[in-house]
C-alpha cells in the first residue's frame, strides 16, 4: 500500500462528518518557534487482538510496545507508523457511549471526534481499504473546505478514521477562473507574434511550472514545447524547454506525481534503438539539476501521437498501427503498467475508435471517462472534441460530442485537464486565430455523466 501520510490525528468518539479547514488539521502547530508534533492517540476498545489486527491490517500500523496490569483488568498496545502512535487499550470495566445511551446522536457526546490522515492517493487509497472490506461511512466527496477530496471509514468499535488528499492551489497564471461558458486563457500570454498554441497545455501538480506546445511561426517554422516556472513568486518568461534539442516535441504531459513530462518527437529512435518509426513518445525524469536526458518509452507501435496517464499507470494514446489509411487514421489505445514495464496495447472499441480520426486522448485520473479529439463529423477541416465515460462493467459508453458544452463552432483540440481536477483546457481556432488556448470548468463533464453508468462506484 502507498505510503501514508501523516499529517494530524483527533480522537474519535461521535459519529459525524467534520470537514475541517487543511490549516486546522494538517500542520504542525507552531507557535514562538516551539514546534508541536502530533505524537499518540490513545482509545479504548472492545478487543484489544481485534482492534490491532485492524490496524495493522489495514493502515499498516506496526507493535511498538504492549502492557498489561497486575490484575489484568487493563491491556494496552502501542501501534505507530511514520512517528505516530495510537494506543489501544482494553479495560474490562468500560462501557461504550452506545451501550449506555442507546440511540444517542454521536454528535451530542462531548469530546475528541475523529483521526484524521492525510494522504497522496485517496483513490488507491479507497480501493485497497475496499478490497480489505473496510466498512465505510462515506465514500469519496469533494470538499466543500479546501480544495481535495475525504472519505471516512469505521475500525471496529465504529470510531471513525478520515482520509484527506489535499490539492496544490495552483496559481494559473493570476487568470480569474472561468465558469460554465468556455472563455480564452490567459490572453496574449500564451500567442505571440513570435510562436501560437499548438498542443496539449500541462501545469505540473505543484502547480509552479507550466509546459505547452506552440509552432514556431516564420522561415523557421518548427513544433516545440515552451516552459514557464514560478520564481520568487513571479512566473519567467516563456523558454524551449532545453530537452527538445533540434528536434521537434509537442503535447507534453506530466506523470500524476510530476516527476515526468511525456512528449511526443521526431527524435528518432537510433538514439536508443537500430530502428526508426517515425514519430514516438519520449519522456523525461526529474533530477536535483533539472531534467534529465529525454528517454524513449517502450509503447512503440510504430508512430504514436500524444499521450495521458491514469493514477494507477495505465497509458492512452494515439497510434496508427491498425490503419489502412496511413497517416490519416489514428486510433487510441491503451496499455497498463506492470511490473516489467506495460502490458498488451489494446485498442479502444467502436464507442470511441469509428474508423475516422481519433486521437490527443486524456484520461481522468481513476479512468472513469476519457476526452480526445476527433473529425467524425466528416469535415476535415474541423475537429471537435468529445467525452466517453466508463460503464460500471469497464466497457465505455457511446462518445459525446462537447461541442454545444463549449459553445464552439470552430475548431476545438488537445483536451486536458488541470491536475486539481477543477478545469478543462483545449486549444481552438474559434475567432479566426492560428490558435488560443480556452478553459472552462470541468463541471460540465460531470453534469454529462450518466447517472447508471459510474465507473468505480
Amino acid at each position: 500500500m502507498k505510503k501514508i501520510i501523516l499529517v494530524a490525528a483527533l480522537a474519535v468518539v461521535c459519529l459525524a462528518p467534520r470537514v475541517l479547514l487543511a490549516q486546522d488539521i494538517f500542520n504542525v502547530v507552531q507557535k514562538n518557534d516551539v514546534v508541536l508534533r502530533p505524537y499518540l492517540l490513545a482509545i479504548s476498545v472492545a478487543s484489544l487482538d481485534t482492534s490491532v489486527n485492524w490496524y495493522q491490517d489495514n493502515l499498516g500500523f506496526k507493535i511498538v510496545r504492549r502492557a498489561e496490569a497486575p490484575d489484568h483488568t487493563i491491556k494496552m498496545v502501542n501501534v505507530e507508523r511514520d512517528g505516530f502512535q495510537i494506543e489501544i487499550v482494553e479495560n474490562t470495566s468500560a462501557i461504550s457511549v452506545q451501550q449506555k445511551l442507546p440511540g444517542i446522536d454521536g454528535d451530542l457526546v462531548r469530546g475528541f471526534k475523529k483521526i484524521a490522515f492525510r494522504v497522496d492517493d485517496i483513490s488507491r487509497w479507497a480501493s485497497e481499504l475496499k478490497s480489505k472490506k473496510a466498512v465505510f461511512r462515506y465514500d469519496i466527496r469533494d470538499s466543500a473546505s479546501f480544495p481535495g477530496k475525504w472519505f471516512i471509514i469505521e475500525d471496529p468499535d465504529g470510531n471513525w478514521i478520515q482520509f484527506f488528499e489535499i490539492y496544490a492551489a495552483i496559481d494559473y497564471l493570476g487568470q480569474k477562473s472561468p465558469g460554465a461558458i468556455s472563455e480564452v486563457f490567459a490572453p496574449g500570454i500564451f500567442s505571440s507574434p513570435e510562436y501560437y498554441p499548438h498542443g496539449t497545455i500541462a501545469f505540473s501538480p505543484d502547480g509552479t511550472e507550466v509546459y505547452w506546445g506552440a509552432v514556431r511561426k516564420g522561415k523557421s517554422m518548427r513544433f516545440t514545447i515552451l516552459s514557464r516556472r514560478m520564481e520568487n513568486g513571479c512566473w519567467t518568461s516563456p523558454q524551449e524547454a532545453p530537452f527538445l534539442g533540434s528536434y521537434w516535441g509537442l503535447c507534453p504531459v506530466f506523470s500524476p506525481d510530476g516527476k515526468r513530462l511525456y512528449f511526443h518527437s521526431d527524435r528518432p529512435q537510433s538514439l536508443v534503438k537500430k530502428t526508426d518509426a517515425g514519430t514516438t513518445i519520449w519522456y523525461v525524469e526529474k533530477t536535483k539539476e533539472g531534467w534529465s536526458e529525454p528517454r524513449f518509452c517502450p509503447i512503440n507501435t510504430g508512430y504514436e501521437l500524444s499521450l495521458t496517464v491514469a493514477k494507477n499507470g495505465a497509458i492512452y494514446f494515439a497510434s496508427h498501427k491498425d490503419s489502412r489509411k496511413g497517416l490519416q487514421d489514428f486510433d487510441i489505445y491503451r496499455t497498463a503498467r506492470t511490473q516489467e514495464g506495460y502490458g498488451q496495447v489494446e485498442r479502444l472499441g467502436p464507442s470511441i475508435n469509428t474508423g475516422k480520426e481519433e486521437w490527443f486522448p486524456f484520461i481522468a485520473a481513476d479512468e472513469s471517462y476519457l476526452l480526445f479529439e476527433s473529425d467524425r463529423k466528416n469535415d476535415s477541416s474541423k475537429s471537435s472534441l468529445y467525452v466517453s465515460f466508463r460503464k460500471k462493467d469497464g466497457s465505455w459508453d457511446n462518445a459525446i460530442d462537447l461541442s454545444k458544452a463549449l459553445n464552439s463552432s470552430g475548431s476545438d483540440r488537445f483536451p486536458c485537464i488541470s491536475p486539481d481536477g477543477k478545469y478543462l483546457f483545449f486549444c481552438s481556432t474559434r475567432n479566426g486565430s492560428d490558435g488560443d488556448y480556452y478553459w472552462v470548468d470541468a463541471k460540465i463533464i460531470e453534469d454529462l455523466k450518466p447517472k447508471e453508468s459510474k465507473w468505480g462506484e
